[in-house]
């Protein structure tokens, strides 16, 4: 490691402020063998995923600044995430892992077609998040020809031996032991389905629930699920033929959970519902008894929730009945 002096920063901020990236990059090719390292590196630090693929293939010099200015972007940007297939291993290639990271984070589809029966299920988005945050992870869902509702979200700490997926909802089922908790809400009626195991830590507030409760543990029972109503109206019929998409989403910080969608056009949020979260969670879509047409998409990941209106937010925040076991 190295700390460039004030003198040489500032020349090599100067130049990377002043020069579009692709052109930084052919001044890097060109420029490697005589510039000092420190200013290399930190005209290095204003270059974009592009200029750094080609400034990467240049030379040795050249792919050592673009691994550790590749390095640098994942500990700035990417900071608490970590990716289900594994995380950075000593001696592998930085540049590589932060494409990868890019791909993950930048949208997905996680569900779409016309079936007459879905299979129960629970599918991770592919990465866990540190829930100190911020992160906001942002959906679009769309449900036709859908009796039953609509794919709900959420997230999750359970570990799944199927790797990113489970053969059920483990936000309304007795799934995943002693430990651990999953919670779900529709983003078109604004039910949330919690399933906490009897030793969690995590409370749902709207009535201070904290883990399965006493009534769980006398039963002999090692989870309880409860669900309760968020105060905000349907935004739509999913036995229709055709329907908009749904703009939904999961903001986690620190420790605490509150749950977005866009109604009348604009985004409102649930207020936090729960909290004591444990340190990391997977955002996931949860499927029960669902039939129809869906379309899950993950849209992407943000550092701060949306803008939401600040005098009449509050109106949708809490669950005025509570929860209840079921």
């Amino acid at each position: 490691p190295f700390w460039p002096s004030r003198a040489t920063a500032t020349f090599a901020q100067c130049i990377g402020l002043s020069c579009p990236s692709v052109w930084l990059s052919g001044l890097l090719r060109m420029a490697s063998p005589v510039l000092p390292r420190d200013v290399y590196h930190v005209m290095c630090e204003y270059l974009d995923r592009d200029a750094l693929l080609q400034l990467y293939s240049a030379s040795s010099y050249c792919c050592w600044a673009a691994e550790l200015s590749a390095a640098g972007l994942i500990v700035r940007d990417f900071r608490g995430l970590s990716l289900h297939s594994g995380e950075l291993r000593p001696g592998a290639s930085a540049l590589s892992y932060l494409l990868k990271l890019e791909r993950v984070c930048n949208g997905a589809v996680v569900a779409r077609g016309l079936r007459t029966t879905w299979p129960e299920g629970t599918k991770a988005i592919g990465f866990s998040l540190d829930t100190s945050g911020p992160w906001f992870v942002e959906f679009k869902v769309v449900a036709t020809k859908a009796p039953n509702g609509v794919p709900t979200l959420g997230v999750t700490d359970l570990v799944s031996e199927e790797g990113t997926t489970w053969s059920q909802d483990v936000s309304r089922s007795s799934a995943g032991g002693r430990e651990g908790f999953a919670l779900s809400f529709c983003p078109s009626t604004g039910r949330v389905f919690a399933s906490l195991a009897l030793d969690a830590s995590q409370r749902l507030r709207g009535g201070d629930i904290i883990g399965a409760g006493e009534d769980a543990a006398k039963a002999g029972e090692h989870r309880r699920t409860f669900s309760g109503s968020l105060p905000w109206p349907e935004i739509y019929d999913p036995c229709r033929r055709w329907n908009e998409p749904i703009s939904a989403g999961i903001y986690v910080h620190d420790g605490q959970l509150t749950l977005y969608r866009v109604g009348g056009g604009e985004w409102h949020s649930s207020g936090v519902v729960m909290d004591n979260l444990p340190p990391r969670v997977s955002p996931c879509m949860f499927m029960s008894s669902f039939v129809g047409y869906a379309h899950v998409r993950f849209v992407n990941l943000w550092r701060s929730p949306p803008e939401v209106c600040p005098h009449c937010d509050a109106t949708g925040h809490g669950l005025p009945s509570g929860w209840s076991a079921w």
